[in-house]
């Protein structure tokens, strides 16, 4: 089967293809000039180099890049931003298919390479960076205003982002660069804080600290969304809330009541209900059957405790931290220990906890705390499990119970991604800039700064690599 590397289709009549482009029957009694021009043999052959240059490409940048250079050469004439198969048809429309120098093979697309997907709260589209060359390649509308939070599939095929609406989750096709129908029929009570997939995409989970509290969406068919509705007897006044999305649970803190809640997200039911400590503002997964609670009784220096979930347990006994703080964020590493960002005064500190459950009785312990700078914001994990923290105008790194780095950055970063090795973070700033860090050797040292598009707000960016089971078409 060939077809036409030419994307043609929606033409306007009134720009015709240049002659070169249209006629593939040359004038006899034209006069040629310049040096002689030989048909190559077989027919198409010459034309297969150029798409031989294009089969090296990603499929998904192939496409962007082939359309791009397209559109250099036809400026007056908007051409389709498609798949090679929808150029092909539009070429064949105008009876193009028969030209032989636009004919050649159409490949198998090769395996995609990385690249850096920015979800832009200005123009409400997901922009598509070249890490090679630090390029906008791609451009694909949402659907929904930002900020947005965005999580993509193991396979790097799917990318799923929601707005403060919380009314439908976009679905874009990452490969193919285009929309794909959005998950849409969500009933959540308040802007969503929590979004994630489960690592075989069949299903994803969005959450809020409010009475309709999750929804749990089907990715792979049609059936309506789950949703599960805290009962105002179990919380009045939320504190933290957390999902396990691979176990199908929802963790909900109920601050004036000193407990924790216990849903199944998959039948929006309460599994049980566990009391302390006091005062709870954030939980987070630990081992099988328990999840870490931050607690911020007044007049204390606030704690954190293992708790047993759903129903009570062993009682552990709480690490109670000897100087006042508020916690910022807490999360859970891949060894399953808590990592909490507290503020002391105007100073940052990372603590990182985890449990001895066979110690009589059973404790939470402190494993390391380090103090990280003034003005700290957000806190981050990289896939070996460093901690970053988002300050007003930088980033520092903890790993191991020591300060790798303060970066200054000169703007304020928004939000933060890492290779799959850990190797290289990006950092979207508000200055639309996107700052490269490497950690080498000699730790982590800003590399690069990338310009993006003047105005670009990017409220979430995920450096996304592709599976070998990544293709065109696989996202859902």
């Amino acid at each position: 089967m060939y077809k036409s590397l030419l994307p043609t289709a929606n033409r306007d009549p009134a720009h015709p293809l240049p002659p070169l482009l249209t006629d593939s029957h040359p004038d006899p009694d034209a006069v040629p000039g310049g040096s002689p021009v030989h048909l190559a043999e077989p027919d198409g052959a010459g034309v297969g180099v150029l798409a031989d240059e294009f089969a090296t490409l990603p499929a998904g940048t192939a496409r962007t890049r082939m359309h791009s250079a397209l559109a250099g050469l036809l400026p007056g004439s908007p051409l389709p931003n498609g798949t090679v198969s929808a150029y092909a048809d539009g070429a064949r429309t105008l009876g193009l298919d028969a030209d032989p120098l636009l004919l050649t093979q159409d490949p198998a697309p090769p395996h995609p390479d990385p690249v850096l997907l920015v979800l832009d709260d200005t123009t409400g589209q997901i922009l598509t960076v070249d890490p090679l060359t630090a390029a906008v390649i791609g451009r694909v509308p949402v659907g929904r205003p930002g900020p947005y939070l965005a999580v993509t599939s193991v396979d790097g095929a799917s990318l799923y982002a929601i707005g403060p609406d919380g009314q439908e989750i976009a679905v874009i096709d990452t490969v193919a660069q285009r929309a794909r129908p959005p998950r849409a029929g969500l009933t959540l009570g308040g802007r969503p804080t929590v979004l994630v997939v489960r690592r075989d995409a069949t299903r994803a989970v969005v959450a809020c600290p409010a009475p309709w509290a999750a929804a749990s969406v089907d990715l792979t068919g049609d059936t309506p969304p789950v949703h599960t509705r805290v009962d105002h007897q179990d919380v009045r006044n939320f504190g933290g809330i957390a999902v396990d999305v691979e176990a199908g649970r929802l963790y909900a803190n109920a601050n004036d009541a000193s407990s924790t809640v216990t849903y199944d997200t998959s039948a929006g039911e309460l599994r049980g209900k566990v009391y302390g400590p006091a005062t709870p503002t954030f939980v987070t997964p630990g081992e099988t059957g328990r999840v870490y609670v931050y607690g911020a009784a007044a007049g204390s220096n606030g704690q954190v405790q293992v708790m047993p979930v759903p129903t009570s347990g062993a009682t552990y006994r709480p690490y109670d931290f000897t100087v006042p703080g508020t916690a910022l964020a807490m999360l859970t590493s891949s060894a399953r220990r808590a990592v909490v960002l507290r503020r002391t005064g105007d100073t940052g500190h990372v603590v990182t906890l985890y449990e001895q459950p066979h110690s009589s009785p059973p404790v939470t312990v402190k494993e390391s705390e380090v103090a990280v700078g003034a003005a700290p914001v957000a806190l981050a994990l990289d896939p070996r499990d460093r901690a970053w923290v988002r300050h007003a105008a930088a980033v520092s790194v903890v790993a191991g119970g020591e300060l790798l780095a303060e970066l200054p950055l000169g703007a304020a970063p928004l939000s933060l991604t890492f290779s799959p090795d850990a190797g290289r973070a990006f950092i979207a700033c508000d200055d639309a800039t996107v700052a490269v860090v490497d950690l080498g050797a000699d730790g982590p040292a800003v590399t690069g700064r990338w310009q993006l598009p003047p105005g670009t707000v990017a409220s979430a960016a995920l450096f996304t690599t592709f599976s070998a089971t990544a293709s065109e078409g696989a996202a859902r």
